[in-house]
């Protein structure tokens, strides 16, 4: 067992590592087309295609890891199939009401919310690639709830980003403007999605076991506090970016965004974790094994603080250099940098606390806490970037990230007596150090 996941676990953080590297390639490559004006446009259009596509999934991408496992493991082949399709369907409608007010209201969002008329035509092709791009996500969660968490991680984070780099190398455009970004990556998204179900419908069983299928007005109903949850977390992770785009210029969006997303590369190995340990957390805590769940938790939390240290003093100690591979004007961003990747791991040592009480019916309790921490990035954001602009807008990143999975680990801890600190008890085995427990 033990051997299994570390298995899974590495072929996981192999793909998040392919997804790391693609994220990496692919704002550079944005930089370099667009410039620092219309790249800021384009992340700015870009954060805002991920809040829609969260409305878009309405918690979809959960439900279907969730149901679709479950189907899976009761060897009800067809009843994936079937879970999978009516997804579609609900995405078709939410996606085309979704696209129909962007397109409509794309000039008044345009010029009077955000301040910046170039945005307009941009958020009427974000309309067009909406539904695609929600629906690679469900695919990489179908994907891991097959048990292929691997090829789920890859799908959803590195796979259209591959394929946008792909048309790039083949077609060689001399210049492209945002329009063409824009559609270049809804041809990667459409391609992975056409391909994965292409893949995943002659490569399946479809054999079935008549489980029951979850209706259409239970599964929305279940879906609705998770969708909830995602817009809040959305919030707490973008709601910089969106402030600045409404109180400064295109240019400061682009400095903050290459350094937000810089400083998300931290974060990889706390997700592949995440991605591989859930149902594990979820099955143990089934079967009241808490002390396993410790040992669990514990090992993650240890293996994540030392893959994320050295990233740490990379971005720490040379952020000039780093943040120079997307060009000369972003040295200014540097300062960011530090003080955001200081909040994400605060973040990342906290542990992967999210996940356990996720999977340990702690639901109302994480709901609690994201709201909580989704008030003070909002409000935090308005009020320091009005002042302070870039370096307000990294600093109200920072302690957002930084609170959301510290009052996770204290909550982890008064509920189910987890520390999800790292214990070092790897360290400590390899060093010859014996523990108090043993």
């Amino acid at each position: 067992m033990q051997h299994n996941l570390l298995s899974k676990l590495s072929l996981t953080f192999l793909g998040k590592v392919t997804s790391v590297i693609a994220g990496f390639l692919f704002n550079i490559i944005v930089i370099r087309y667009l410039g620092t004006e219309d790249a800021g446009i384009f992340f700015l259009a870009h954060t805002i295609l991920l809040g829609l596509a969260i409305i878009c999934r309405y918690g979809m991408d959960n439900a279907i890891l969730r149901h679709g496992g479950e189907y899976w493991g009761k060897q009800n082949y067809a009843g994936v199939f079937q879970f999978y399709h009516r997804i579609i369907f609900i995405t078709l409608i939410i996606s085309a009401v979704l696209s129909l007010f962007i397109f409509v209201s794309r000039n008044y969002l345009s010029v009077h919310l955000f301040n910046k008329e170039d945005l307009a035509e941009p958020l009427k092709y974000i309309a067009l690639i909406l539904w695609p791009f929600s629906m690679v996500w469900i695919i990489g969660q179908l994907y891991k709830a097959i048990d292929r968490p691997a090829a789920g991680s890859f799908l959803e984070l590195g796979s259209p980003l591959i394929l946008f780099m792909a048309f790039i190398f083949i077609f060689k455009p001399e210049s492209m403007t945002i329009i063409e970004v824009i559609l270049y990556f809804g041809y990667s998204c459409t391609l992975v999605l056409v391909l994965t179900y292409i893949f995943f419908y002659f490569t399946t069983r479809r054999e079935s076991n008549k489980t029951p299928i979850v209706g259409y007005s239970p599964l929305i109903k279940s879906c609705n506090y998770i969708v909830s949850h995602q817009l809040l977390n959305f919030f707490i992770m973008w709601t910089p970016t969106l402030v600045l785009g409404v109180l400064a210029t295109a240019e400061e969006v682009a400095f903050y965004s290459i350094s937000q997303r810089t400083a998300n590369l931290m974060t990889f190995t706390l997700l592949a974790y995440n991605s591989v340990a859930a149902s594990r957390i979820a099955a143990r805590h089934s079967g009241g094994e808490s002390g396993s769940i410790d040992r669990l938790i514990k090992a993650g939390a240890e293996f994540v603080l030392y893959t994320t240290f050295p990233v740490l003093l990379v971005f720490l100690i040379f952020p000039d250099f780093i943040l120079s591979i997307f060009g000369e004007d972003f040295r200014q961003a540097a300062t960011a940098l530090q003080i955001i990747v200081i909040g994400q791991f605060i973040n990342i040592c906290a542990g992967p606390a999210s996940i356990l009480l996720l999977m340990t019916d702690h639901e109302r309790l994480l709901r609690n806490n994201t709201i909580i921490t989704a008030i003070f990035c909002i409000t935090s954001s308005i009020v320091l970037i009005y002042f302070f602009g870039l370096i307000g807008a990294a600093i109200a990143s920072a302690i957002s990230l930084a609170m959301h999975n510290v009052l996770h680990s204290i909550t982890a801890y008064r509920k189910l007596g987890i520390i999800t600190l790292p214990d070092f008890s790897i360290l400590k085995k390899y060093l010859g150090i014996q523990s108090k427990a043993d």
